[in-house]
């Protein structure tokens, strides 16, 4: 059989419809608002992927960032990346600081699985960047990085969701970024120079 994954799906009026229903769970076009949104979980089959993939066994040099030929690192990945693009980041861990860029979204296999760490610094920085995703990992400073996650220089629009966060300072630091969401995330196990879970 087939394995089943599962997604989280946001609908809105938007939303591709096929014969004024919804495809997940019966839900009839007329049912939604202009502006609601509604929130589930639906599960598929195994698909192509259409995005870049990145994996521990994959390849910088020559990798094409294809589910048969992905790259090795998350930064690699996103330096290449073009506007809109979807990154996915098979299981595993990944030795690296990253920099988010915008207009991008950078999906784990979940926070159990898929984990970037480092040793200084800040494990994932988001500099003056806008409408980026960051979900499903574990970002481990190691007991010494400055901040799991820092925003800064005007980011806006970001979105951190079911990530954990932990050995760091500072699991998130908020400075000089506007409507950032923050949801189902995890923050723990703080090292000895430890400050504040979410720093605003």
């Amino acid at each position: 059989m087939t394995p089943l994954h599962t997604i989280d799906v946001i609908l809105t009026k938007v939303s591709k419809k096929k014969n004024n229903f919804f495809p997940w769970d019966g839900i009839a076009w007329n049912d939604l608002s202009n502006t609601e949104r509604r929130y589930f979980t639906c599960e598929y089959e195994d698909l192509p992927v259409v995005g870049i993939v990145v994996s521990p066994d994959g390849d910088d040099v020559n990798g094409n960032g294809s589910e048969d030929n992905p790259y090795a690192t998350i930064q690699y990945a996103i330096n290449v990346s073009d506007r809109n693009d979807t990154i996915y980041v098979l299981a595993g861990t990944y030795e690296e600081n990253i920099t988010l860029l915008s207009d991008l979204k950078v999906y784990g296999s979940g926070a159990d699985n898929t984990t970037i760490t480092a040793s200084s610094g800040n494990v994932v920085t988001a500099n003056n960047v806008h409408d980026v995703t960051l979900s499903g990992f574990t970002i481990d400073g190691q007991g010494t990085a400055d901040n799991g996650i820092l925003c800064s220089g005007s980011t806006s629009d970001m979105e951190i969701k079911k990530n954990t966060i932990t050995n760091s300072k500072w699991g998130i630091q908020l400075a000089d970024s506007a409507n950032t969401i923050i949801y189902e995330n995890t923050i723990y196990r703080p090292c000895a120079d430890s400050r504040k879970s979410i720093y605003c």
